[in-house]
């Protein structure tokens, strides 16, 4: 087993100490299987594994040797078809899907995270060997943050609801919170299984349905995910999962004209392509999380030991493949020296090696495309005056291992100071003032992130305004949760995922206004706050757990109309209650005046449950669907039917009050 000692060697100490990782890392982290067994690697739609349309098949590359793990099956346009169709279907109106409560999807999200905690041990070893990232990080960080992000947005699926709005005039007025539908979501490599996560979460809790693609290069885990999915009782639809290309079966996911939004995670360029494609298709909604060129600013007055060692973080973490990563490092002149020496060390002393290993810091880059790309951001900061302070090649012969690489006096006009790296190359440049330096962060296309280490409280609240960023960390770095949104500014996307916020790319807003019929209740002027008459329909006698009566029970969510009102008169014997004041007051009982239960008009809607002073001497008093009615033909009240018991006696009242307003009621008025 390894212990949490062994953080310090992959270079976990600092932000372990700082809550950056949950308790998981002060756990045991399994021996992972070196070469785990690759179950699922084919196009996962229904519920059911399917070869791909073409019958093709591409390899997934194990980048820390460069040898082929297995085939998987290359979908394209007809797959992607075949994937809209299902989740089409899922989709419809009256499918299980659509029928399930809000709360049972967020049960299924539950029980989703749950069997990846089941499987962590060997979902961190597959991807692992499938994206090189360290088997530590695997399993104490991404696995982690899968859980926390389902388990989140499963808490959400019942409580993300609409509102009741006061519109002028004699209508009641509120909002719902629709799905959007079929929703395609495109991820990338760098984050396999936290990315599925985050655009599953809210996508399902909302109730809409996804066609994912999942990038060739590191398929296999979110194909394993798929197969949970079922084993977690998702209906056939719901999810399906189509590995393959972009240009095939990505663009053929952006442009399909059945598909209702697209979420994508990548490359600013791609991110290009999916907008236009949306936009000359359907009009799809479309999220985009792009790429970064994050400043993280280092000012003089900072603490120099944690601002050294998070300002490694921020770019080599997770061999700098963050689209986040701290990648222009902004240093005040005053500690400029200094911070490049000990950045150098620093650098110098990461250990790059075999990602299961745990001693490692730092794996491959994930396939060779992106081995070579870095290795040519490094030649071309070479060539333009850049100063090479270590690193620059490959660190081995065989696998895609680039040397941990620092660059010294770099100046805002070179490719590497523009250009997003995505490598292990960090750019250190010089700043005098604080003014200076929020008008070279801001000289960017990009705004993703960025970040400010410094003592100074003034000069971080200063800063945190100032800089155009979907995220500003103030001597921190790469601090995530479920709960905080994240996107970006200018051409780092659009759109926010993660959070409240995440949640509302995935419904649309309804407005529903209605009038009352002619002839129907007028909503109340001011109503006192005076109780007013109660009529008690007896039920269950001497039962100690009252119940409804079927005839209100099956038509709670209806309106209950004059036959359901005689109805009840007639079969359970409506009496009235003369001088209460309260619930627990005495009276004299009698007989409802025949022909009110037809003369009367009822509707029915929904109230909170509440208690109040009557709980004392009735100790079952509890709210049941809200009514508005007549009493004695013309006069208007709320009330309630009320479940009751008191000794000797049990039964339903209808209790109407006159009330100050409507506040705590959700009126619902109409036939």
């Amino acid at each position: 087993m390894l212990r949490a000692a062994a953080l310090a060697a992959t270079g976990l100490r600092p932000f372990v100490g700082r809550r950056l990782l949950s308790a998981a890392a002060t756990q045991a982290v399994p021996a992972p299987n070196q070469q785990p067994e690759v179950f699922y690697n084919q196009i996962f739609i229904n519920n059911e594994w399917h070869d791909a349309a073409s019958r093709k098949t591409f390899p997934t590359v194990n980048p820390s040797t460069g040898e082929v793990i297995c085939q998987v099956a290359e979908g394209d346009k007809e797959d992607v078809d075949r994937a809209v169709k299902a989740a089409r279907a899922a989709f419809q109106l009256g499918s299980p899907w659509r029928r399930m409560d809000a709360s049972e999807r967020g049960r299924l999200l539950y029980r989703l995270a749950d069997l990846i905690e089941r499987d962590r041990t060997y979902l961190a070893a597959l991807e692992t060997l499938d994206n090189g990232k360290p088997y530590v990080i695997s399993y104490l960080v991404d696995l982690d943050m899968v859980l926390k992000c389902l388990r989140y947005y499963a808490g959400w699926a019942d409580k993300y609801h609409g509102k009741t709005i006061p519109i002028d005039g004699d209508f009641f007025s509120f909002t719902r919170h629709e799905p959007v539908g079929v929703c395609g979501q495109i991820i990338p490599w760098n984050f396999p299984l936290l990315m599925q996560a985050w655009k599953l979460g809210p996508a399902l809790a909302t109730g809409n349905v996804v066609v994912m693609k999942v990038a060739e290069q590191t398929p296999l885990t979110a194909l394993y995910v798929a197969n949970l999915i079922k084993e977690a009782g998702f209906p056939p639809g719901v999810v399906n999962i189509v590995p393959g290309f972009g240009p095939t079966a990505g663009a053929a996911i952006a442009s399909h004209h059945d598909v209702d939004k697209v979420a994508f995670t990548g490359s600013t360029e791609v991110g290009h392509l999916i907008q236009v494609a949306a936009g000359s298709s359907n009009l799809k909604r479309v999220t985009l999380e792009l790429g970064g060129k994050s400043p993280n600013i280092i000012m003089s007055d900072t603490d120099m030991d944690w601002a050294v060692e998070q300002a490694h973080f921020a770019l080599f973490f997770n061999q700098g493949q963050c689209c986040c990563a701290g990648s222009r490092t902004f240093v005040q002149e005053d500690v400029y020296a200094e911070f490049v020496e000990r950045s150098v060390a620093r650098a110098k002393a990461r250990v790059v090696g075999n990602p299961f290993d745990s001693q490692t810091e730092q794996g491959p880059q994930v396939d060779e495309t992106q081995f070579k790309k870095i290795l040519g951001y490094i030649n071309s900061g070479k060539q333009e005056g850049a100063k090479l302070l270590c690193g620059g090649g490959a660190a081995a012969e065989r696998g895609y291992f680039i040397q941990p690489t620092v660059f010294g006096d770099v100046q805002d006009g070179m490719t590497i100071a523009k250009e997003e790296i995505f490598g292990p190359v960090m750019q250190i440049l010089k700043f005098k003032t604080i003014e200076e330096v929020v008008g070279r962060a801001n000289n960017s296309k990009y705004g993703l992130a960025a970040a400010v280490f410094t003592k100074d409280l003034d000069k971080a609240n200063y800063l945190s305004q100032a800089l155009q960023a979907g995220t500003v960390w103030v001597n921190c770095y790469d601090v995530f949760g479920a709960q905080s949104p994240f996107g970006g500014y200018k051409m780092s996307g659009s759109g926010r995922e993660l959070g409240e916020y995440g949640l509302q790319a995935y419904t649309e807003v309804k407005t529903v206004s209605t009038v009352p019929a002619a002839g129907g209740p007028q909503p109340l002027p001011g109503l006192a706050a005076t109780a007013a008459d109660c009529w008690f329909l007896p039920v269950n006698r001497g039962r100690q757990r009252p119940r409804l009566p079927p005839a209100v029970r099956n038509e709670r969510l209806s309106p209950l109309g004059p036959q359901s009102l005689a109805r009840l008169c007639g079969t359970q014997g409506l009496q009235r209650q003369r001088g209460r004041k309260g619930p627990g007051g005495r009276g004299r009982e009698e007989k409802l005046p025949e022909g009110i239960g037809v003369q009367s008009r009822c509707w029915l809607g929904h109230s909170v449950p509440y208690q109040s002073a009557c709980a004392k001497s009735w100790p079952r008093f509890l709210s049941s669907p809200l009514l508005v009615h007549t009493l004695e033909g013309s006069r208007w009240s709320l009330g309630a039917w009320v479940s009751c018991h008191r000794p000797g006696r049990s039964g339903l009242r209808f209790s109407s009050w006159r009330w100050p307003g409507p506040a705590g009621w959700l009126q619902a008025f109409g036939r």
